[in-house]
């Protein structure tokens, strides 16, 4: 199993039907209410398997439930990042992202808000030896931009990113033409 959902803490195996080989891919309802999906290809490239330890994030920042709108803001701000894990002892609980936050920006007194009142409290995630395509089947399928990576433990060890997978994409094609 690749997948997981994690709810509060609380880690849940998940098994998403369209990433079976011999299903083609859906349009209409997707696994997660609430999230589109864009007609795919039923294209499978060749060659090497590539896993989503080899471009995660290895030291993502995280924040607590227990951490204001105001903290989140600013570390998103001054470390230009887009998404937050929010962990407690090293199990995800919640992820906030900017668009989550946008909202939240002008009003001083929303900034004093706990993220544990407004953070995403479900939470897709991949193992670490989840295929890279695969990753990006689900981001794209359920409209997400990141996925949580957890361990054998289920304990939160990375995020993987639409933009970890675009970079992973122009420097394989990158290396493939150098090389060539």
């Amino acid at each position: 199993m690749s997948f997981f959902i994690c709810v509060k803490g609380k880690v849940s195996p998940y098994d998403f039907d369209y990433l079976s080989e011999s299903l083609t891919p859906r349009v209409g309802q997707t696994q997660i209410k609430g999230a589109g999906i864009v007609k795919g290809s039923t294209h499978k490239p060749e060659g090497k398997r590539y896993f989503v330890i080899d471009i995660k994030s290895p030291d993502p920042l995280t924040l607590s439930p227990a951490n204001t709108i105001r903290e989140a803001l600013k570390t998103i701000e001054d470390k230009t990042v887009h998404h937050l894990p929010i962990v407690i002892d090293g199990l995800l609980t919640g992820m906030i992202s900017d668009r989550d936050l946008i909202d939240f920006s002008h009003d001083e007194l929303d900034k004093e808000i706990r993220l544990h009142k407004v953070m995403s409290k479900v939470v897709l995630a991949c193992g670490e030896n989840t295929e890279i395509k695969n990753a990006a089947k689900v981001m794209t399928y359920e409209n997400i931009n990141a996925l949580a990576v957890i361990d054998s433990e289920m304990a939160f060890v990375g995020l993987v990113t639409s933009n970890d997978i675009l970079k992973w994409v122009f420097e394989e094609e990158f290396l493939k033409k150098a090389k060539s």
